[in-house]
């Protein structure tokens, strides 16, 4: 049998020593199986598009480019994602998410001198910051 790996997972059965005959078969298809494995693994730097390494090597950006947004406005969150806001005049300074339309839940808060807050945000959810001298949200991807 040669390996069914990687469009589904191989199944081998145990073999008990003085009971069963090892063929050559059955190496063989353990071989096969590594040999499936390691090219679905990569080698270091490979070059093959369809192997871990290589999809590894190539993420790129796990976050998108800083965009401002304005205190006191309620937002709707277009992706999972973060919310930054920033304070630098010692105000009470406070990030509201929730599904309601404005967002009532407070799910961060600071006071006092300089703080930042990064606040996960789920697709979907609306968002607003108080209190903040700046506002930006962080979009995944790139």
């Amino acid at each position: 049998m040669a390996t069914n790996f990687p469009t589904s997972l191989d199944s081998y059965s145990t073999k008990t020593d003085n009971v069963d005959d090892v063929m050559a078969g059955h190496p063989n298809d353990l071989q096969d199986a590594v040999e499936a494995l390691e090219a679905k693994v990569g080698v270091d730097g490979s070059a093959v598009t369809t192997s871990h390494d290589y999809k590894l090597a190539h993420i790129g950006g796990l976050f998108g480019a800083p965009e401002a947004r304005s205190n006191n406005t309620v937002y709707q969150a277009g992706s999972d994602s973060f919310v930054v806001a920033l304070n630098n005049n010692g105000a009470l300074m406070k990030v509201y998410a929730g599904t309601d339309n404005p967002p009532t839940t407070e799910l961060g808060i600071a006071y006092g001198g300089y703080n930042t807050l990064s606040i996960p945000i789920r697709k979907g959810e609306y968002y607003k910051t108080t209190g903040a001298t700046s506002v930006w949200w962080r979009s995944w991807g790139s």
